[in-house]
């Protein structure tokens, strides 16, 4: 196998219509192969030691061996292999898909509905295909690292810049971004942070409805800070957490001389509704020097435009480091643009922020 070869697929569904979609899906995509197809997770255990793959797409509900029983079974046998849940757009599926994540899956996609597959296909088939993509690529390029007897260096990344306002500047949000990977560093993250936190939290996780809402309560779970969807139009107060809800942009305005949020359905960024960017330009705006930004792992770009936005008016950015993200791709590209601040895991990126607020500044 070539880091240049297609991405094999695992397949994991006990509905032939579902199967039938996802293999239409990328049957003319010369960069994915779905190698094999599977009815329950029993069988593709099976397959799985007979064969190799780069990534799997696993349904929750299915006879046998369900989903969920399956990501630990399949975790013995290959522990880094890439798993991408296919779920139900309902709250069932969408709290079975977070158990997923909570036990290790990768990422998790809206399963297509089998009475309007035409529009399911549209919605799901480029972000399907991305996370297939990067996931697969990111295993196969971590496999030939490991087959080889010397890795390579790791590059040095750029500095920083020093910020402007950084000795006077007294945060006043903290705003983070995330994606792939991003709901279990966000509840390492915030368990970490303290249940005394007295900043409001705006946080943009790319996740689709429903999705969002069950984050917030698993944010408040690990937390004990009050967490919720942000709804449009809402004074933001110290000492809680305001999650984008799926599919919307949220933002922060200026109204009658408060910081409200500010829900937009305005066109995706980044390939993403909710996106960070919008997110971290908008705290930009309201709040000038007086934020703290965080990005946790996620694939592709998303926030890196929007740290510099940010870096400019003097705020810092904090990423997540390489090896405890799942993707490295939106901390790494702000990080390899010279914008971070600090690269950290997140128990260490809540210890220092915490740290950064009960000591009133920014260094």
């Amino acid at each position: 196998m070539t880091l240049n070869s297609p991405v094999k697929v695992l397949l994991v569904d006990d509905s032939a219509v579902c199967r039938g979609f996802i293999l239409r899906l990328f049957e003319k995509d010369a960069q994915i192969d779905v190698h094999a197809v599977a009815t329950n997770g029993k069988e593709a255990l099976e397959k799985i030691k007979r064969q190799d793959f780069d990534v799997v797409i696993l349904d929750v509900e299915m006879p046998v061996m369900n989903g969920l029983q399956a990501i630990p079974e399949i975790q013995k046998e290959k522990p880094d292999l890439p798993i991408i849940m296919a779920s139900a757009l309902t709250g069932p599926g969408a709290q079975a898909s977070l158990e997923a994540l909570e036990l290790g899956a990768s990422d998790c996609v809206l399963k297509p509905s089998t009475t309007s597959v035409v529009k399911d296909f549209q919605s799901i088939q480029g972000e399907l295909t991305r996370k297939v993509l990067q996931l697969g690529q990111r295993y196969k390029t971590e496999k030939g690292r490991k087959s080889t007897t010397q890795a390579p260096p790791p590059k040095a990344l750029p500095k920083a810049s020093p910020r402007e306002n950084s000795k006077t500047s007294t945060p006043h949000v903290l705003a983070i971004g995330a994606s792939t990977g991003g709901p279990n560093a966000l509840v390492e993250f915030f368990a970490s942070l303290g249940k005394d936190f007295p900043l409001p939290v705006l946080v943009t996780q790319h996740m689709p409805p429903l999705f969002t809402q069950i984050l917030a309560e698993r944010l408040e779970k690990a937390s004990l800070i009050q967490a919720a969807e942000a709804e449009d139009g809402e004074v933001i107060k110290p000492g809680k957490i305001y999650v984008a809800p799926g599919d919307i942009h949220m933002l922060v305005k200026k109204s009658g001389g408060k910081e409200v949020i500010s829900l937009e359905k305005s066109p995706p960024e980044n390939f993403c509704r909710p996106a960070v960017d919008p997110l971290f330009r908008s705290v930009g705006d309201c709040y000038k020097s007086n934020a703290i930004a965080c990005v946790f792992t996620g694939m592709g770009e998303d926030g890196k435009s929007g740290a510099e936005y940010l870096s400019k008016k003097g705020v810092p950015i904090y990423v997540q480091d390489r090896e405890s993200s799942v993707i490295w791709g939106m901390p790494g590209a702000i990080a390899s643009a010279g914008l971070a601040t600090e690269i950290l895991p997140p128990i260490e990126l809540a210890r220092l922020i915490r740290k950064i607020v009960k000591g009133g500044s920014q260094k």
